[in-house]
């Protein structure tokens, strides 16, 4: 029994650290944007807070077209303070995409706080017209902040990973991809069935 347990656990832990990707898909209006000013842009368990943005559809082509479209919707932060993306509970963060709104490169310094408040890390990098993809492999966060110098900058594809995460917190418009079914799930299931199955069999045993 013990050691069906510490299975079921293993499953669970290894349904739980799987990624999410937040694409900001089905906020903005189609053929439009959606404007978010000192407000939450909440995307399931987490919520980004911004100064100035917005949220694009991709086939938004008002005033002009727009050279970061990459096929799917996306943010556009037009403020010079910071975005800051955080959660209930610890999270990761593998990667973002950012690119730059003009024909120029926009220096992109993003900042990782544990939550005790100390400094994680910070990295800086130089996003170019159209979406690139920047690494950061960070564990253990309870906030983001993502500062844009120089000009207007785009961001997508946040791939995240929550911790322990409180179900229904900041539950709001949907904006994070499904996530696949985990390949362990039949084996979580088969083994709540034996469990019940053996549970029985004692009942009986014991009247």
């Amino acid at each position: 029994m013990k050691k069906l347990l510490s299975a079921i656990a293993l499953v669970l832990a290894a349904g739980s650290a799987q990624a999410v990707t937040v694409d900001f898909e089905d906020i903005a209006p189609d053929n439009g944007h959606k404007h978010y000013q000192n407000d939450y842009l909440h995307t399931g368990t987490f919520r980004f807070f911004t100064p100035d943005a917005y949220v694009i559809d991709s086939a938004f082509a008002e005033p002009r077209p727009y050279t970061t479209q990459n096929g799917s919707d996306w943010l556009m932060s037009l403020s010079t303070q910071p975005m800051i993306l955080h959660s209930a509970s610890p999270f990761s963060i593998q990667s973002l995409d950012a690119g730059s709104f003009t024909d120029l490169s926009v220096l992109v310094r993003v900042v990782g706080y544990l939550s005790n408040g100390d400094i994680l890390d910070k990295k800086v990098f130089w996003a170019k017209p159209g979406f690139g993809t920047f690494d950061l492999g960070w564990t253990g966060l309870s906030s983001l902040f993502i500062y844009t110098k120089f000009g207007t900058a785009s961001f997508d594809n946040f791939v995240l990973n929550e911790q322990e995460a409180q179900a229904g917190q900041y539950a709001e418009a949907a904006a994070v991809s499904a996530v696949p079914l985990p390949a362990a799930m039949p084996l979580l299931m088969g083994g709540l069935a034996a469990m019940g199955f053996v549970a029985r069999r004692r009942k009986r045993k014991a009247d």
